[in-house]
């Protein structure tokens, strides 16, 4: 038996590991110059993984294709084509990775990458054990949690969960909330114990549960709703969402909200992805108005206007009139270099 300890920003999953380092660069000098791929992942074909499923290889290529800005990509590839592997419960795959065939277009080189793996067995669930000093029953964590005992392990659900479970505790006050995830491996088993630390931190004495008070028509109208330079908790969130609704009506667009936190490295990664094209800014510009909302840090009143949600972070669309359009978590636009602009691009083209 083997334990394993994992940081915080590891466990959020290792499908987010590329977006939380993605987060931490400084921004690109210009819009131009991010805009500018090194390479473009276009298929990835797989040799020695017959054992794979379909959803498998969907789930690695999906997490593998996508735009690259660096130019050690191909090495960063490798390492990436590992953690997929034990991203999805393949712990002991031993993967190698190579170009498989290249084309320059504009510049920039396209490329299909063959991967070869040993994959092993997949791990299953075996125990999932709380060590929690948080003012969260066991019976809500498990609610939160989304991972039963048996399941095939998959990072991107211990992620899912961890997201959940610290947002409700800073919904609750508890914003210095922690959570460190370990696990055993039984590799004679290929099962999976799961640990999860819980530490709430000391509640912000401020703190009170908030009192929504829907904004009067004349607050709506007068108000400014000026750009915001991401997840900032002292905005108020209600009169936000209300004047960005009034300002879709008049000018015949959309509403695009953004939900999440400074706290959480994909949405800090997905926001910068964003305001660094000048495709995907001039997209917003024209079609919609953008509204970024914190997930339990001040926002309360105006994510009770939106569908539950377990993750973060989350995309809502809404239509002129208020209706409720698109309700989406942008897992499915991570690749290989964090969140790829094409697959945002696509998604903001559908519902402009």
């Amino acid at each position: 038996m083997r334990l394993f300890r994992l940081s915080v920003l590891f466990g959020i999953s290792l499908i987010f590991t590329t977006a939380s380092s993605l987060s931490q660069q400084p921004p690109a000098k210009s819009s131009k110059a991010s805009d500018a791929p090194v390479a473009v992942i276009e298929a990835v074909t797989f040799e020695g993984a017959a054992t794979l499923s379909e959803d498998v290889r969907a789930e690695i290529t999906s997490a593998l294709r996508g735009e690259t800005r660096h130019p050690d990509w191909l090495k960063r590839f490798q390492a990436r084509a590992q953690r997929e592997f034990i991203n999805t419960g393949y712990f002991d795959a031993a993967v190698t990775t190579r170009v498989n065939s290249s084309r320059q277009v504009n510049g920039v080189e396209h490329v299909t990458m063959l991967v070869t793996v040993n994959a092993g067995p997949r791990y299953h669930v075996k125990s999932i054990n709380w060590k929690p000093t948080a003012p969260l029953p066991e019976t809500e964590l498990n609610s939160l949690s989304g991972i039963h005992v048996g399941d095939l392990f998959n990072m991107s659900k211990l992620g899912t969960t961890m997201a959940a479970v610290q947002g409700a505790l800073r919904a609750h006050g508890f914003k210095e909330s922690s959570i460190v995830p370990g696990f055993n491996l039984l590799r004679n088993e290929a099962q999976v114990e799961l640990y999860l630390d819980v530490d709430s931190g000391m509640k912000d004495a401020a703190y009170q549960q908030p009192v929504c008070t829907k904004p009067s028509e004349a607050e709506v109208r007068e108000s400014t709703l000026a750009p915001s330079a991401g997840y900032d908790p002292k905005r108020n969130g209600q009169l936000d969402l209300a004047r960005a609704q009034l300002q879709a009506e008049q000018l015949g667009k959309r509403v695009l909200i953004f939900v999440g936190g400074e706290w959480c490295a994909p949405c800090v990664a997905l926001e910068r992805t964003i305001t660094q094209s000048s495709r995907l800014t001039a997209i917003l510009h024209d079609h919609f108005v953008p509204l970024y909302l914190n997930a339990g840090d001040g926002d309360e009143c105006a994510l009770r206007k939106l569908p539950d949600t377990r993750s973060y972070p989350m995309v809502y669309v809404f239509d002129a009139k208020g209706k409720l359009l698109a309700a989406h978590n942008p897992t499915d636009w991570l690749a290989f270099e964090g969140f790829d602009a094409q697959r945002i691009e696509a998604f903001l083209h559908d519902w402009q």
